[in-house]
């Protein structure tokens, strides 16, 4: 009776710690990293902002630093 016992909690013992592993494998999310082609970090979020830009911006007359400025703005905002 007592072998059977511990057979038995042994099991769910067990079946809890992979099921706890398990879990903790999936919420974790996988380091990505994109390819780094020579641009700062901030240089991709301005080319995204102008990307997700909800209106077409209008850039005539702004100097290159207006520029990033308004595509980094467009991303974070």
């Amino acid at each position: 009776m007592k072998t059977r016992f511990v057979i038995k909690w042994l099991g769910g013992t067990v079946v809890a710690l992979v099921a706890i592993v398990l879990a903790g494998m999936m919420k974790t999310p996988r380091g990505v990293q994109a390819q780094d082609e020579g641009n700062s970090g901030e240089d991709q979020l301005v080319h995204i902002g102008y990307a997700i830009a909800p209106v077409r911006l209008n850039l005539e007359g702004k100097n290159p630093e207006q520029r990033r400025l308004v595509g980094l703005g467009s991303f974070i905002g």
